[in-house]
């Protein structure tokens, strides 16, 4: 699987969490790591053509991102979008 391209040395273990398309082609695929130091993270990953990017998230970041992108779907669907 692409994703398996962000293999990380500070990684202890991960877990599949979703994968998705979006509209435009690009593939989104969610994990949930530990990190060597134990914290939980949220993986991010987004493939899109040939380019890869990933992001990780503490928790509340991962939290706050959430609720901000819920607010948004919920006003793009009142407006008809």
């Amino acid at each position: 699987m692409w994703a398996q391209l962000f293999t990380d040395f500070c990684v202890k273990e991960y877990q599949f969490m979703e994968q998705i398309k979006a509209p435009l082609g690009e593939t989104i695929e969610m994990r949930q790591i530990i990190h060597d130091s134990g914290i939980p993270l949220l993986r991010v990953l987004i493939r899109e053509d040939e380019h890869f990017s990933h992001l990780d998230l503490d928790p509340a970041t991962a939290h706050r991102w959430g609720k901000l992108m819920q607010v948004w779907a919920e006003e793009a669907i009142k407006k008809g979008v």
